[in-house]
């Protein structure tokens, strides 16, 4: 292992400490980040860096996000300020709160009319509530215009961090989530690499000691790659959806080759670009309705669907709709990506019901998922104990296994055996409770 990744090593190591409850002093990391090192060399290999870092980009919030921060805006408006306010901002056909105007002729105002204005001016009599609200409105108009820089990233930091932030969201990979564990299986296995949009500084994140200044992510998204059958897999985004993600992930991808083996890469380029700007094509509406070719498109459906005039239900399990317009057919989701049986992970592609995955079938010119692929991509990997090295992991919220967690020690002083979590930790090692008494330092 190379210097740089061995200061990678040490931060990641006290990152996992700081974090979590369970005494990690006597963790070795070697076993995974040798992992790391083997399943992500492709991408080290050809990007020459744990992280890439790409353009400038502006997101826009999807309307279902804007409706629920509207929602909560309004809320707040309800609980802490006079009923009048809240009586003049919540009606969504009148006033336009991301816009700040007025929809329409409204209490002698004219449309278009700033709602700060009127704010400021018809309740002034409120005292200071106006100016409050004008504030809170401000900054929810400035949350639907999200700046940042895009990355593409392997980074053992930021798997750790997928879900930790200042930004006030975060997911069940946080540090302190019920699928923490699922980062390192994302980080050690060989198809799975992270996109976020990354504040302008550096901050100290939620669980994150202050000597380990990290990346602020304002949005993530994982995807995994089948690099055999050239797929693209795009888990759920977070904390909102961008359709403008999907083509700057794309972008970074086409950039990059796809990470294409170097044997296939010249062909299977040369073919999409022939292909990509001369023959017209058509596709089935319900999966890429004006979505450009070699980008994402949604290839996952779950629940009450309409296909080509048809109501379809489909259970809780995910579908996929593969083949062409002749060969058109719905399978189970499972057939094209999995999850390892010893992974912690959440594989959102086909678990996560509050969202329908979308996929790219890149370096081809068409959206069509192919008829089946030899073998499903496996998502995550099993981890080992890395405190034993004996055991796996055997829960997702915890980074060792059960012996560990609960592991004992010998008194140094007198031999006794006792629950790690009962004793004194000395400068010669742990001491028991009698023993710790006897010395004066209970």
């Amino acid at each position: 292992m190379n210097s740089e990744f061995k200061e990678i090593q040490k931060k990641f190591n006290e990152v996992l400490i700081y974090s979590q409850e369970e005494d990690l002093r006597d963790i070795n990391t070697d076993d995974i980040f040798e992992q790391w090192e083997t399943n992500k060399k492709w991408f080290l290999d050809e990007v020459g860096s744990p992280i890439y870092q790409a353009n400038e980009l502006f997101f826009h919030l999807d309307e279902n996000t804007k409706k629920q921060k509207r929602e909560e805006f309004l809320s707040w408006v309800y609980d802490y300020c006079p009923y009048d306010i809240y009586n003049f901002l919540h009606n969504e056909n009148i006033i336009d709160l991301y816009e700040n105007k007025l929809l329409q002729d409204y209490m002698g105002y004219q449309k278009g009319t700033r709602v700060s204005k009127i704010l400021m001016k018809e309740f002034k009599r409120f005292d200071s509530y106006p100016e409050t609200v004008r504030q809170r409105l401000s900054m929810l108009i400035q949350e639907d215009e999200i700046k940042g820089t895009v990355c593409m990233s392997v980074h053992p930091l930021d798997y750790l961090s997928a879900s930790e932030n200042n930004y006030n969201w975060r997911s069940c990979h946080a540090l302190d989530g019920e699928y923490r564990a699922g980062n390192v299986s994302y980080m050690v296995d060989d198809c799975t690499i992270m996109f976020y949009l990354k504040g302008e500084h550096d901050g100290i994140l939620p669980h994150f000691p202050s000597t380990v200044p990290w990346n602020n992510k304002k949005w993530r998204c994982y995807v995994h790659l089948d690099r055999v059958n050239h797929i693209a897999y795009m888990g759920k985004q977070y904390p909102f959806t961008s359709n403008v993600a999907y083509g700057a992930i794309a972008e970074i991808l086409r950039h990059f080759g796809y990470f294409f083996k170097p044997e296939e890469k010249k062909q299977l380029l040369e073919e999409y670009n022939r292909f990509r700007y001369n023959i017209p094509i058509t596709w089935d509406e319900y999966i890429c309705e004006g979505m450009p070719r070699g980008y994402f498109a949604p290839v996952g459906i779950r629940g009450e669907v309409t296909i080509n005039g048809y109501s379809w239900t489909f259970d809780s399990e995910t579908k996929v709709i593969v083949g062409n317009d002749e060969t058109r057919r719905i399978v189970p989701m499972k057939r094209f990506i999995t999850t390892d049986k010893d992974a912690y992970c959440y594989n959102d592609v086909i678990l996560n019901h509050s969202y329908s995955p979308w996929a790219m079938v890149y370096g081809s010119w068409t959206h069509d998922m192919p008829l089946k692929v030899d073998q499903p991509l496996v998502v995550g990997r099993g981890i080992t104990c890395p405190i034993c090295h004996m055991n796996p992991l055997d829960d997702s919220d915890c980074f060792c296994c059960h012996n560990c967690k609960t592991s004992t020690e010998t008194c140094t002083r007198c031999g006794c055996i006792d629950e790690r979590d009962q004793m004194f930790l000395t400068d010669s090692g742990y001491i028991c409770a009698d023993c710790a008494a006897d010395l004066g330092l209970d």
